[in-house]
């Protein structure tokens, strides 16, 4: 992971065409280093590691290049004069004297612009992997390339980041590096999940989420992503709901609680339809695991998912629940005397009282089959759901209006 020290100061310069550019300043040594970026593609995070390993002996300046990070984005302006008029800038608003100046790949263009212009400024240079542009006469730019590049950002920077960091063991980096390339407006990020092609593991679509996961064209265009993960796509349904309770809330004919509740059923019943038949277990114990961290692994959740047939999903949550291997879940769960489910259940946090309703629902699952006709999932549950309500025949009138509410919700 790329360290992210705290920097002892930051602000934003003003350089010479007026664009606004995010600067950070870290440790407090005599000398001065200025990283100036090499792309405008990523931001100021990327020298995490550089940053980290210098403050304890200099003072360091880092600032997001235009179009990047807390940087301005103009329409124009990326040239490279400007990109060295945005590192004097950052200088001069640092309040820094002369300095050193450590750049990589393009950089150097920059870089060398300023020791040109200002050489009393700056006494050092180093140079990663070093580039310029040495043609006499450039060639014209590729405007098929360019088009594709504006029009499939996802189809450039996944590939670009695998290119660049090519070494063994890399998946890591190329996925941090690759969030923080798109980490740009929603409308990029839509481009890059949208293509089908771009290669995007499950810790660069959750950052999307995590950054954009309100903006519905984000979540439109992940979830239509082929083979999306299913902890993906609850974190998908999670963020819907959020959005639809907020929506629910400006309804002054709905109560909040009745909104909750609302938002709740809806959110449940989507989850428990993500489990394709014969989901793997493993996928399916990440699911549950994911649905506890986040406090969304309810009573109702798994007894909904229970009473549709799903005996892997409520499988793996008592074992995540109890803290019990799955292997050793299943033994306990399906063991033919009554006392392995209910010592199991013990050990979780799932309400005493609903017990003797998961017992039957268990029961009438393991002795019943789908018919096979149209809506069969919905006669399924609605054959189980009847059963559990016949164990609760003594309970008092008011909570017995409450259990069958929920089991009602459950049907739905």
């Amino acid at each position: 992971m790329i360290p992210a020290p705290r920097p002892v100061a930051s602000g934003a310069a003003a350089s010479a065409d007026g664009t606004g550019i995010a600067w950070y300043r870290y440790g407090r040594g005599e000398r001065t280093i200025l990283f100036v970026p090499t792309w405008n593609l990523v931001d100021a995070r990327v020298v995490g590691h550089q940053v980290t390993a210098l403050e304890p002996h200099a003072t360091v300046l880092t600032f997001d290049p235009r179009g990047a990070g807390a940087s301005e984005r103009p329409s124009s302006g990326y040239t490279f004069p400007l990109h060295a008029a945005d590192a004097l800038a950052v200088l001069e608003a640092a309040g820094a004297g002369d300095a050193a100046i450590v750049t990589a790949s393009r950089g150097i263009n920059a870089a060398l612009l300023l020791l040109a212009s200002h050489p009393e400024r700056f006494r050092r240079l180093a140079v990663v992997a070093p580039y310029m542009e040495l043609d006499l006469e450039p060639a014209p730019h590729d405007l098929e390339w360019l088009d594709r590049l504006r029009n499939d950002w996802g189809g450039f920077i996944v590939p670009f980041m695998r290119a660049v960091f090519s070494e063994p063991d890399s998946e890591d980096v190329i996925a941090e590096m690759t969030a923080i390339g798109f980490d740009a407006t929603p409308h990029v990020v839509a481009t890059l999940v949208s293509n089908p092609g771009a290669k995007l593991n499950e810790s660069i679509i959750n950052k999307a989420i995590e950054k954009h996961g309100s903006d519905v064209t984000v979540r439109n265009t992940l979830a239509h992503r082929p083979d999306l993960p299913v902890t993906i796509a609850e974190r998908l349904v999670a963020a819907v709901s959020e959005s639809l309770r907020d929506y629910l809330l400006t309804k002054r004919e709905l109560s909040p609680d009745q909104a909750a509740d609302l938002v709740l059923q809806a959110r449940e019943r989507a989850t428990v339809a993500l489990l394709p038949p014969g989901a793997k277990g493993a996928d399916v114990v990440d699911l549950v695991k994911q649905l506890k961290e986040h406090q969304r692994l309810t009573p109702s959740l798994i007894l909904r998912a229970l009473c549709v047939g799903d005996l892997g999903f409520f499988e793996a949550s008592m074992a995540v629940l109890s803290n019990t291997q799955i292997v050793n879940a299943r033994m306990l769960i399906h063991d033919e005397g009554k006392l392995g489910l209910q010592s199991l259940y013990s050990r979780t946090n799932l309400p005493t009282a609903l017990y003797p309703a998961f017992r039957t629902a268990l029961d009438m699952v393991r002795s019943t089959e789908y018919d096979g006709g149209e809506k069969d999932r919905e006669r399924f549950a609605s054959k189980v759901i009847e059963r559990v309500l016949t164990q609760y025949e003594d309970m008092d009138s008011e909570n017995l209006d409450y259990l069958i509410k929920k089991l009602r919700q459950l049907a739905a």
